[in-house]
């Protein structure tokens, strides 16, 4: 376990993305509790990252992929979280006001970073 967390912060320290994650106005590991589909919910988001006006939603994975075919498994993951994002982007949307949210997983691990387009 410890190994992995270590790849994962030198991936993200050695990718020019990752330091854009990391440096700048935001917030990390932000906790929140607000209404989605009409349930209350608790979510702790991983990294906000506000630049020039937008909110970045980052979701971090330490997912890793060996062989061909990456991108289609980023596909996939981005599909899997959608959902997840979406949610988080409503529920950071309420409490913030911020006009505009999107949302992104990052793989420090693979230095992939993949916005997550709202359904």
């Amino acid at each position: 376990m410890v190994n992995r967390v270590e790849a994962a912060l030198t991936g993200a320290l050695e990718d020019e993305r990752g330091q854009w994650i990391l440096d700048g106005e935001g917030y990390a590991e932000l906790a929140l509790t607000g209404l989605w589909r009409g349930t209350v919910r608790s979510i702790i988001i991983d990294r906000i990252r506000i630049d020039d006006g937008v909110h970045w939603v980052i979701d971090y994975k330490t997912s890793t992929h060996e062989g061909g075919g990456l991108e289609n498994f980023i596909d996939q993951e981005a599909a899997r979280y959608e959902q997840q994002l979406d949610r988080y982007r409503e529920i950071y949307s309420a409490w913030s006001g911020a006009d505009e949210v999107r949302t992104a997983l990052y793989f420090p691990m693979m230095k992939v970073f993949r916005e997550v387009a709202r359904p």
